[in-house]
């Protein structure tokens, strides 16, 4: 194998590489997207949980003042 072929061979390895590594860079970026809608969510449905509790202990704090009297 000559220089030529080695070099071009080397040329083509590093073109496959760089394409490799913007695949993945998109990805990752896809995926903080991702993750950041994740957090969001998870943030609502917290703030829908802890509404619901309280609504829960208003309840029975009235079923408790009803069965008091």
């Amino acid at each position: 194998m000559t220089i030529e072929e080695r070099l071009e061979n080397i040329s083509q390895q590093l073109e496959i590489l760089t394409g490799m590594q913007h695949a993945n860079e998109r990805r990752f970026a896809e995926s903080e997207r991702n993750f950041a809608q994740i957090a969001a969510t998870f943030v609502k449905t917290h703030e829908s949980i802890k509404s619901l509790e309280n609504i829960a202990l208003a309840h029975e704090q009235r079923l408790d003042d009803l069965e008091g009297k």
